[in-house]
Formats: C-alpha cells, structure tokens, sequence
C-alpha cells in the first residue's frame, strides 16, 4: 500500500549478532516526521522520531537473542505501518544465538575456500543464509535481509545472470514485498528471454504470475501463467504423470485468476 510507511528493511528477517542496523521504509510525501518503535510484543525497547525514512539504530547488542521484536513506523500524518491489509502480522526481527553465529561463519568460511565466480559464490552464500531458518513458517528465523543485500551488490556490480534476480525476488516474496519481487522477477525474465533459456523463462512466468494474482492483478496473472503454460507444454513430456499433474495445477491456477477477472 502506497499510501502507508510499510517497513522495507529490515522485515521478517533474522540478523547477525551486533550485525549494524539501519531501519528503512517507504517514505509519505506529506509526512514531515516519522514515529520509529522497535517494541518486545507490546512493550517499546527503543524509540526515534525523524525526518527522514532511515534511520539507524545505535546498538544492536542490546537485543536478546534468539527473540522476536516488532518494527513499527507512524507518520505525522497519523498513517501506520500496521494499517497495511496485505501485513500480518507486523514485520518481525529476531537475532542469531551465539551458537549459530558461529556455525554460520564455519560456513561461510568453507564457500571462500571454493572455486567458484563471484555470481555462484553469491548464490551459494544467499542460499546459506536462508537455511538459517529455524522455521520455514516464520521468516523471521532466516538470514533474509543479508541474502538480499549479497544479492543486491552484484545485481549492483551489472551482472546478467538472471537467476540472480530471481533469487532476490524469492527473497523479496518471503519476506512480503510483492512490488519488489515483481519488479526483479521481470528482470530476471528479460535476462532469461534473451539468453533463450526457455525452462527459466517458464519457471519465471509461472512466479509472476503467482505474485500478479496475490496483488489481485487477474488479467495479469493469466497472461503470464498462460505464457508458462505455452513453453510447458512444448517442453515437458506429456504423457509423463508428473508433467500432466504441473500442466493441469497450471490450468486450475488460470482458471482461478480468470474467474476473478
């Protein structure tokens, strides 16, 4: 919703321990401050009024381990990050235990001692962060926001990998930003088109097409899973039950945007 400071970063994510922390969220052009409250369920452990839609957070140290905090921005204008519809519940941290911070640096050690391009190296380090989850239900367990900004410095240093772009857009849908998600899933989708790689491209469309129905965008949702649908059907074996099974849950998934045209 634009028409409300929704949390950007960090949301639903797990951070490193004294890992620095910066609050950024969407900034309401008639706002003229913004209310910042990192609260423990009900109770507020820090606030900051500012100007601007960042903000720093002086010492990440003093939170506990291992435990959930929420993030909650108010504008002057009376509007709130918890208004959104689309964002339950409120965006959530949590930081690493010292065990796994440790456990983490191990593995991270190991990726640096692989032979591996800077593209693969990154994917490798993405992945690894999200396997920090403690539960697949609860985003907030998993290293997001630090895969998404790996992620970001080598979108920011121009590489053409697509799958870069789609993995920061899984990011980016696990952790509730649609807008964000779509915008790098139609990048990685160009980059895919033009390297001709036609099970991506399906793959691909077959994701906005998920997000365009979760945004209520059901004409757009059947264009791109219709696409997915086209390439599938020259590519798979039709006559293998697997294939069949993906081809009909595809056809159910249009059917359902169709008819919410």
């Amino acid at each position: 919703n634009e028409n409300l400071p929704y949390l950007i970063s960090p949301r639903n994510t797990a951070l490193r321990p004294n890992q620095p922390l910066t609050l950024r969220w969407h900034a309401m052009k008639e706002a003229t401050h913004y209310d910042v409250t990192i609260k423990d369920l009900a109770t507020p452990v820090w606030e900051k009024r500012v100007s601007e839609p960042i903000v720093d957070y002086p010492n990440s140290s003093q939170l506990r381990r291992d435990w959930g905090y929420f993030i909650v921005v108010t504008a002057s204008t009376d509007v709130s990050s918890l208004e959104n519809p689309d964002q339950e519940p409120a965006p959530t941290i949590t930081l690493l235990t010292d065990d796994q911070e440790q456990e983490l640096k191990k593995k991270l050690a190991q990726i640096e001692t692989q032979n591996l391009d800077a593209d693969a190296k990154a994917q490798k380090k993405a992945h690894l962060y999200h396997s920090t989850c403690q539960d697949l239900n609860y985003p907030n367990t998993c290293l997001n926001q630090n895969a998404i900004d790996l992620l970001e410095t080598r979108i920011k240093a121009g590489t053409d990998n697509p799958a870069i772009y789609q993995l920061q857009a899984d990011m980016y849908k696990r952790i509730g930003l649609k807008r964000q998600a779509q915008q790098r899933y139609r990048t990685a989708l160009a980059l895919a088109t033009k390297a001709n790689n036609l099970p991506l491209q399906a793959e691909i469309q077959e994701q906005l097409g998920e997000i365009a129905h979760n945004l209520e965008e059901f004409a757009e949702a059947v264009e791109w899973l219709e696409a997915a649908e086209g390439i599938y059907q020259k590519l798979l074996n039709l006559e293998d039950p697997e294939a069949q099974g993906k081809l009909e849950q595809l056809r159910n998934d249009i059917e359902d945007s169709q008819g919410r045209i």
